[in-house]
């Protein structure tokens, strides 16, 4: 196997985290590396990643981890999600979709505060934005990835964090649109759980509910 179409774990996640503030921006002139060609191995790099995100991403500051984190939802560059590609099974991406739920339970709450609105924040909260899923509502593959899609937005809102809600609604208003019906009863079933919650919570999940966020 010619080494220069594969990159290790540990290379990905340098070329990804181990920037400097204005270094995210890549090229569009410039020759894309050749492993990009081969997204099934990105995915797993993903979802690893993912499944172990507080030891992996340690080393890096909250603006390193949000930049890259941004760089790898976004689907406006070919560096990002590499598990929405053609040639990644549909399996491997539900793994990567689960895999995002994982870091939004096991490293968001250990490593942003409930009030930082940073980097972090704004990739995850936009992560159901950038990233290009939007699965319809016929036939047995799109039913099925619905399925993953809401059950993570639905696990994330049961996290104790102001992050993993806006994770959660920002999906589910995304979706509202194409399944309004089983989005707005999510969505209900957890506004009976939470009747402290902030008033800019529940006014955003209100229009989510009614498909309207951006």
């Amino acid at each position: 196997m010619n080494p220069e179409r594969t990159i290790s774990f540990d290379d990905w996640i340098r070329f990804y985290f181990d920037r400097t503030e204005g270094d995210w921006a890549f090229d569009p002139d410039a020759e894309e590396p050749a492993w990009l060609e081969r997204p099934l191995d990105l995915t797993e790099h993903f979802i690893r990643l993912h499944d172990s995100a507080n030891q992996v991403l340690r080393p890096y500051s909250s603006f390193q981890i949000g930049q890259g984190l941004w760089s790898l939802y976004s689907g406006a560059s070919d560096f990002g999600a590499p598990y929405t590609k053609r040639a990644v099974p549909r399996k491997h991406m539900h793994r990567a979709i689960r895999a995002v739920g994982t870091l939004v339970r096991e490293f968001l709450p250990r490593r942003l505060s409930r009030n930082d609105l940073g980097e972090i924040h704004g990739a995850l909260y936009m992560f159901w934005d950038i990233t290009p899923i939007w699965p319809h509502k016929t036939g047995p593959y799109e039913a099925e990835d619905l399925d993953v899609c809401l059950s993570e937005m639905q696990g994330c809102l049961t996290v104790d964090h102001p992050t993993a809600h806006y994770h959660a609604l920002q999906g589910l208003g995304h979706f509202a649109l194409i399944n309004p019906s089983r989005c707005r009863e999510i969505i209900d079933l957890w506004l009976e759980t939470r009747p402290a919650l902030d008033n800019a919570l529940r006014e955003y999940a209100a229009r989510a509910r009614d498909g309207d966020v951006q």
